[in-house]
């Protein structure tokens, strides 16, 4: 699998309040469109990087996102 980005957890209920809308786009709009790009993609743990942990990523309520190499 190859690690593509960290995000919000989808399944969360402040998903909706991270997503950074587009100009002139809602906040419950930016939620459907990044729901949307997170389709056919697979959500696992987050990646640690050099400021946080797996297990800090985790307490934040993120999730990593993958695909298929």
């Amino acid at each position: 699998m190859k690690w593509i980005s960290n995000t919000t957890n989808p399944k969360s209920i402040i998903f909706q309040n991270r997503v950074m809308p587009r100009i002139g786009e809602t906040m419950i709009q930016a939620a459907a469109r990044e729901k949307a790009w997170l389709q056919g993609k697979i959500i696992g743990l987050p990646k640690a990087n050099s400021h946080f942990t797996v297990e800090q990523l985790q307490a934040m309520d993120l999730v990593g996102v993958y695909m298929e190499d």
